[in-house]
């Protein structure tokens, strides 16, 4: 988890998608009352199990998340 200088939090992990097995997931919260502003989930081609590991706000404000995906032939793309 990371938060921004108005006090948003940002959180990177993994969720279950049906019919795609585990899926990269980042968010946003509002640091004031918690509700979820936004949230992504994205996989790879593989359907395997795929996980963002961290997130750090940058200098420019902006969360840049990390971790991987399951491409087809079970290679990995780090991103």
């Amino acid at each position: 988890m990371a938060c921004d200088e108005a006090g948003d939090v940002y959180a990177a992990g993994r969720v279950t998608v049906s019919g795609q097995g585990m899926q990269m997931l980042a968010m946003k919260l509002r640091g004031s009352d918690g509700v979820i502003e936004w949230m992504e989930s994205r996989g790879g081609t593989a359907g395997g199990d795929d996980i963002a590991w961290d997130v750090v706000v940058g200098p420019d404000g902006n969360p840049v998340f990390s971790g991987h995906t399951l491409e087809a032939g079970n290679v990995a793309r780090c991103l």
